[in-house]
Protein backbone atom coordinates (compact mmCIF):
# COMPACT_ATOMS: atom_id res chain seq x y z
CA UNK A 1 0.00 0.00 0.00
CA UNK A 2 1.00 3.91 -0.85
CA UNK A 3 0.35 6.88 1.57
CA UNK A 4 -0.21 9.90 -0.30
CA UNK A 5 -0.12 13.11 1.81
CA UNK A 6 -2.46 15.31 -0.11
CA UNK A 7 -2.07 19.22 -0.51
CA UNK A 8 -5.47 19.92 -2.67
CA UNK A 9 -7.71 17.81 0.44
CA UNK A 10 -9.56 21.26 2.54
CA UNK A 11 -7.51 24.36 0.83
CA UNK A 12 -9.02 26.79 -1.30
CA UNK A 13 -5.46 26.98 -3.70
CA UNK A 14 -5.90 25.66 -6.90
CA UNK A 15 -2.36 25.45 -7.07
CA UNK A 16 -2.31 22.54 -4.91
CA UNK A 17 -4.64 21.24 -6.94
CA UNK A 18 -2.66 21.16 -10.39
CA UNK A 19 0.58 19.94 -7.76
CA UNK A 20 -1.46 16.89 -6.78
CA UNK A 21 -2.82 16.22 -10.35
CA UNK A 22 1.39 16.65 -11.19
CA UNK A 23 2.03 14.19 -8.96
CA UNK A 24 -0.55 11.96 -9.48
CA UNK A 25 0.68 11.86 -13.34
CA UNK A 26 4.56 11.53 -12.38
CA UNK A 27 3.50 8.74 -9.80
CA UNK A 28 0.99 6.70 -12.16
CA UNK A 29 3.58 3.44 -12.44
CA UNK A 30 4.12 3.17 -9.11
CA UNK A 31 0.30 3.87 -7.99
CA UNK A 32 -0.90 1.10 -10.74
CA UNK A 33 0.84 -0.76 -8.80
CA UNK A 34 -0.57 -0.75 -5.09
CA UNK A 35 -3.76 0.40 -3.12
CA UNK A 36 -3.41 4.67 -2.87
CA UNK A 37 -4.97 5.60 0.39
CA UNK A 38 -5.02 9.64 0.81
CA UNK A 39 -4.88 12.24 3.50
CA UNK A 40 -4.80 16.12 3.81
CA UNK A 41 -1.94 18.16 4.49
CA UNK A 42 -3.88 21.33 5.26
CA UNK A 43 -5.95 19.87 7.65
CA UNK A 44 -5.11 17.21 10.76
CA UNK A 45 -5.41 13.72 9.29
CA UNK A 46 -5.41 12.12 12.96
CA UNK A 47 -6.51 12.97 16.47
CA UNK A 48 -3.45 12.89 18.75
CA UNK A 49 -5.54 10.57 20.90
CA UNK A 50 -5.91 8.09 18.42
CA UNK A 51 -2.48 8.38 17.34
CA UNK A 52 -1.75 7.69 21.39
CA UNK A 53 -4.12 4.32 21.34
CA UNK A 54 -2.74 3.30 18.64
CA UNK A 55 -6.05 2.71 16.97
CA UNK A 56 -6.96 0.14 14.15
CA UNK A 57 -7.05 3.33 11.63
CA UNK A 58 -3.89 4.94 12.75
CA UNK A 59 -2.42 1.19 11.92
CA UNK A 60 -3.75 1.07 8.76
CA UNK A 61 -2.02 4.34 7.36
CA UNK A 62 1.57 3.70 9.53
CA UNK A 63 1.85 0.18 8.28
CA UNK A 64 1.66 1.55 4.04
CA UNK A 65 4.56 0.34 2.33
CA UNK A 66 5.56 4.17 1.38
CA UNK A 67 4.41 7.35 2.30
CA UNK A 68 4.76 10.25 -0.10
CA UNK A 69 4.35 13.92 0.86
CA UNK A 70 3.01 15.51 -2.58
CA UNK A 71 4.45 18.48 -3.61
CA UNK A 72 3.47 22.17 -2.39
CA UNK A 73 5.47 24.65 -0.41
CA UNK A 74 4.97 22.56 2.58
CA UNK A 75 8.06 22.52 4.70
CA UNK A 76 7.51 25.67 6.77
CA UNK A 77 10.23 27.36 9.10
CA UNK A 78 8.39 27.34 11.64
CA UNK A 79 5.61 24.56 12.69
CA UNK A 80 4.11 26.94 15.86
CA UNK A 81 2.79 28.92 13.09
CA UNK A 82 -0.62 29.93 13.86
CA UNK A 83 -1.27 28.63 9.73
CA UNK A 84 1.45 25.99 8.89
CA UNK A 85 0.81 24.53 5.15
CA UNK A 86 1.53 21.36 7.04
CA UNK A 87 -1.21 20.77 9.67
CA UNK A 88 0.91 17.68 11.62
CA UNK A 89 2.40 17.93 15.09
CA UNK A 90 4.37 16.10 17.60
CA UNK A 91 1.31 14.33 18.67
CA UNK A 92 -0.13 12.77 15.86
CA UNK A 93 3.07 12.32 13.58
CA UNK A 94 3.82 9.18 14.35
CA UNK A 95 1.59 7.74 11.52
CA UNK A 96 3.51 9.85 9.05
CA UNK A 97 7.41 8.21 9.92
CA UNK A 98 9.74 7.73 7.24
CA UNK A 99 7.50 9.83 4.35
CA UNK A 100 9.42 10.69 1.29
CA UNK A 101 8.77 14.42 -0.29
CA UNK A 102 8.14 14.71 -4.07
CA UNK A 103 8.69 18.32 -5.17
CA UNK A 104 8.49 20.04 -2.17
CA UNK A 105 9.37 23.70 -1.46
CA UNK A 106 11.16 24.90 2.35
CA UNK A 107 9.47 28.28 3.51
CA UNK A 108 11.25 31.35 3.26
CA UNK A 109 13.32 32.50 5.96
CA UNK A 110 16.97 31.45 7.27
CA UNK A 111 15.75 30.52 10.56
CA UNK A 112 14.08 27.34 12.26
CA UNK A 113 13.52 26.25 15.80
CA UNK A 114 14.37 23.08 17.57
CA UNK A 115 10.49 21.87 17.52
CA UNK A 116 10.50 22.37 14.09
CA UNK A 117 13.60 20.73 12.87
CA UNK A 118 12.83 17.64 15.63
CA UNK A 119 8.76 17.10 13.86
CA UNK A 120 10.76 16.85 10.62
CA UNK A 121 13.37 15.03 11.60
CA UNK A 122 10.40 12.06 12.80
CA UNK A 123 8.04 11.85 9.82
CA UNK A 124 10.93 12.40 6.30
CA UNK A 125 12.79 9.59 5.88
CA UNK A 126 16.26 9.32 6.56
CA UNK A 127 16.53 6.39 3.95
CA UNK A 128 15.79 7.87 0.93
CA UNK A 129 15.80 11.25 -1.27
CA UNK A 130 13.36 13.88 -0.72
CA UNK A 131 12.98 15.40 -3.63
CA UNK A 132 12.87 19.52 -3.62
CA UNK A 133 11.86 22.10 -6.20
CA UNK A 134 14.65 24.35 -5.18
CA UNK A 135 18.47 24.94 -4.05
CA UNK A 136 17.07 26.64 -0.62
CA UNK A 137 14.72 23.81 -0.01
CA UNK A 138 17.41 21.38 -0.58
CA UNK A 139 20.16 23.12 1.56
CA UNK A 140 17.27 22.78 4.81
CA UNK A 141 16.62 19.81 4.24
CA UNK A 142 20.28 18.28 3.80
CA UNK A 143 21.98 21.19 5.93
CA UNK A 144 19.43 21.82 8.62
CA UNK A 145 17.31 18.56 9.09
CA UNK A 146 20.38 16.50 8.00
CA UNK A 147 19.05 14.51 5.24
CA UNK A 148 19.67 13.49 1.60
CA UNK A 149 17.86 15.57 -1.17
CA UNK A 150 17.48 16.29 -4.48
CA UNK A 151 16.29 19.47 -6.34
CA UNK A 152 14.27 18.18 -9.20
CA UNK A 153 11.72 21.49 -9.14
CA UNK A 154 8.62 21.45 -8.99
CA UNK A 155 6.51 18.24 -9.82
CA UNK A 156 4.16 20.88 -11.71
CA UNK A 157 7.15 21.40 -14.24
CA UNK A 158 8.55 18.19 -14.52
CA UNK A 159 6.40 17.03 -17.72
CA UNK A 160 7.83 20.57 -19.59
CA UNK A 161 9.82 18.51 -22.15
CA UNK A 162 11.23 19.59 -25.47
CA UNK A 163 8.72 18.01 -27.04
CA UNK A 164 6.07 19.35 -25.15
CA UNK A 165 7.63 23.42 -25.09
CA UNK A 166 7.95 23.19 -28.72
CA UNK A 167 4.03 22.58 -29.16
CA UNK A 168 3.23 25.74 -26.99
CA UNK A 169 2.53 29.22 -29.24
CA UNK A 170 4.68 31.38 -29.29
CA UNK A 171 2.92 34.12 -31.02
CA UNK A 172 0.54 36.37 -28.49
CA UNK A 173 -3.19 34.94 -27.88
CA UNK A 174 -6.40 37.05 -27.12
CA UNK A 175 -7.45 34.82 -24.03
CA UNK A 176 -5.13 33.58 -21.68
CA UNK A 177 -6.13 31.69 -18.16
CA UNK A 178 -4.50 32.25 -15.04
CA UNK A 179 -5.27 31.47 -11.40
CA UNK A 180 -4.93 33.69 -8.41
CA UNK A 181 -4.88 32.85 -4.78
CA UNK A 182 -5.97 34.82 -1.87
CA UNK A 183 -3.76 35.58 0.67
CA UNK A 184 -5.48 35.97 3.82
CA UNK A 185 -4.43 38.13 6.90
CA UNK A 186 -5.15 37.28 10.50
CA UNK A 187 -5.53 40.13 13.14
CA UNK A 188 -2.92 38.32 16.05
Amino acid sequence: TVLLLNPAIGTDNIGDYIIYECVCSEMAEIFRQAFVKEIPTQMPAFHSYAVWRNSFAVQNYATCDYKFIGGSNILAKNMLTHYPQWNVNIFNCKPLANSVCIGVGAGAGEHTDAYTTHLYRKILSHSYYHSVRDERSKRYVEDVLGLKAINTGCVTMWALTPDFCAQIPAKKADNVVFTLTARVQEDL
